[in-house]
């Protein structure tokens, strides 16, 4: 069983790189700004980590091991928490007008 979650893990780990480098580039060829490629790579690779997670939660559910699948979830909304609590709207740079 363990050999099986390790190739799960492992092809999921793989296809979701391809993927943010995927939309990484979809985002390079549409020519976003700086601000908009970070975003779309954070939240990209935040997806990655979310389908592992939930691959890995359910091997422990199906093992019984609910007590574990309780504690990472827990972990998950924490972290969440405060990401969200952390966050702060970016700013807009002001233009220098041309003529002064």
């Amino acid at each position: 069983m363990g050999r099986i979650v390790g190739h799960i893990l492992l092809l999921r780990s793989a296809l979701g790189v391809a993927a943010v480098l995927t939309a990484f580039a979809f985002g390079l060829v549409l020519q976003y700004d700086r601000a908009t490629l970070i975003t779309l790579a954070l939240l990209a690779g935040a997806a990655v980590l979310r389908v592992l997670a939930n691959s890995y939660l359910s091997v422990l559910q199906a093992l019984e091991h609910v007590r574990a699948v309780a504690v990472v979830k827990s972990e998950q909304a924490l972290v969440l928490a405060i990401a969200a609590g952390s966050w702060r709207p970016v700013q807009p740079r002001r233009r220098a007008r041309s003529g002064q």
